[in-house]
C-alpha cells in the first residue's frame, strides 16, 4: 500500500457521490497546494468515514490530551477541517 503525508485536503459532492482531495503545501513563499490523490465514495460510505474519524480523535484525545490546531492561516481553497463540502462534481 502506497502511503502519502497529507496536510491539506478539500471536499466536494454531488448528489449521489463525495470526492476527497489530499495533498500537501509546498512551502514556496506563496504556499501552493498540490493535491495528488482523490477518493469517491458514495454517501454511507463518506458519512461512516467521517463518523469513523470522529470517534478516533474522540479516543485519541481521551488518551493522549486535547489536540491543537494550527492559527495559521491555510491557503485558499484549504480545509483546515472536514466540514467544508463545495459543490465542484
Amino acid at each position: 500500500m502506497k502511503e502519502d503525508y497529507e496536510d491539506c485536503f478539500s471536499i466536494g459532492n454531488s448528489a449521489y457521490k463525495f470526492a476527497f482531495d489530499f495533498g500537501q503545501i509546498v512551502p514556496n513563499g506563496k504556499e501552493t497546494t498540490r493535491y495528488h490523490t482523490q477518493m469517491i465514495t458514495g454517501l454511507n460510505t463518506a458519512k461512516t468515514l467521517i463518523e469513523t474519524v470522529g470517534q478516533s480523535i474522540k479516543d485519541y484525545e481521551n488518551q493522549f490530551g486535547k489536540i491543537t490546531q494550527s492559527t495559521k492561516p491555510r491557503p485558499k481553497g484549504v480545509a483546515s477541517t472536514f466540514v467544508l463540502v463545495t459543490s465542484r462534481m
